[in-house]
């Protein structure tokens, strides 16, 4: 079930009303998913001593790159 349909069921529900779901309905709309240009996986030089996993996503848009560091 898409997230339209699924809106728009819980409208008819009851469980949100008509506005509510008019706002999601335009949130879902300006969604867009863009894939990463770049992923760089960036680890320390001993691999016996890796305290995190650093991974770094840069994309074509500088405010959306992305920098995770994982235990």
């Amino acid at each position: 079930m898409n997230e339209q349909q699924r809106i728009l069921e819980m409208i008819e529900k009851g469980q949100i009303t008509a506005s509510e779901g008019m706002e999601l309905l335009e949130a879902i709309k300006g969604v867009k998913v863009e894939e990463p240009v770049a992923v760089e996986i960036v680890r320390t030089a001993k691999a016996k001593n890796y305290k995190f996993l650093k991974i770094k996503v840069i994309t074509e848009n500088p405010g959306t790159n992305v920098n995770v560091n994982i235990p």
